[in-house]
C-alpha cells in the first residue's frame, strides 16, 4: 500500500517525518504512563491505560481506513510458498545487487543486537547512576527523532542507498567509541550516533 500511495521521491520525508514523530510521542507517551502510575492505584492506573491507548489505536485506525489504496495496474500471479522458496536461490544468484542487499542489511541487523548493551556497558565500566541514565535515555530517542528526518531529506535527494551505509557507518563508530572511550562524557556522542543508526 506504501508503494501505491506515497510517490517514490517522497518517502524518504514520509518515514523520516514518521518515526521521528513517533520517537518524540513515545517520550510523551512515557511521561504519561509514569504519572498515571504514581497519580492512580492499580488497577485503576492500568484500566486508564489501555482505555488510552486503545483510543489512540483507534484513531490509528481511522486514518488507515480512510486511505484509498489505488487499484493495482498489473497483478503478478500467485505462487506457493514451496514454489517461492525453490525460486530464491536462483533469484539471488541472478541479481547480485538484491543479495548483496540482503547480506548487508542482515548483517547490519545483527549489529544492532548490541544495542540494548550500551547501557549497561555504561552501567558496570562508568558507574553512571539514574540522572545520567534518564539523561542518555532521552539523546538516545531525540537523536533518532531528529536524524530520522534528516535521513529522510536526504533520501529523497541523494537516494536511500547513502543513508543505510550512513547508518551503518554511524553503528560501527558508536561501537569503536564504546570500546575505546575513556570516560562517561563519551556516552552522549555514543548515544547520539545509536540513534543515528538506527534511525536509518
Amino acid at each position: 500500500m506504501i508503494a501505491k500511495v506515497i510517490p517514490t521521491h517522497r518517502r524518504g520525508v514520509w518515514s523520516g517525518v514518521g518515526h521521528g514523530l513517533g520517537a518524540l510521542l513515545g517520550v510523551a507517551g512515557a511521561y504519561v504512563v509514569g504519572y498515571m502510575l504514581e497519580r492512580y492505584a492499580f488497577p485503576n492506573n492500568f484500566v486508564i491505560l489501555f482505555v488510552i491507548g486503545f483510543a489512540i489505536m483507534m484513531v490509528s485506525w481511522g486514518g488507515l481506513a480512510l486511505t484509498r489504496e489505488p487499484a493495482s495496474t498489473t497483478v503478478k500471479e500467485r505462487i506457493g510458498v514451496k514454489a517461492y522458496y525453490r525460486a530464491l536461490p536462483v533469484l539471488l544468484r541472478r541479481d547480485h545487487n538484491y543479495a548483496r542487499f540482503l547480506i548487508s542489511r542482515t548483517v547490519a541487523v545483527l549489529g544492532t543486537m548490541a544495542s540494548g548493551f550500551y547501557m549497561v556497558y555504561g552501567i558496570e565500566r562508568f558507574g553512571v547512576e539514574g540522572a545520567t541514565i534518564g539523561w542518555l535515555t532521552a539523546v538516545l530517542v531525540a537523536s533518532q527523532a531528529l536524524v530520522g528526518i534528516f535521513w529522510g531529506i536526504i533520501a529523497d535527494r541523494a537516494g536511500h542507498k547513502i543513508v543505510l551505509t550512513g547508518g551503518a557507518a554511524a553503528l560501527m563508530v558508536a561501537a569503536l567509541l564504546a570500546w575505546f572511550a575513556p570516560g562517561p562524557g563519551w556516552l552522549t556522542a555514543i548515544f547520539i550516533l545509536l540513534g543515528a543508526g538506527i534511525a536509518a
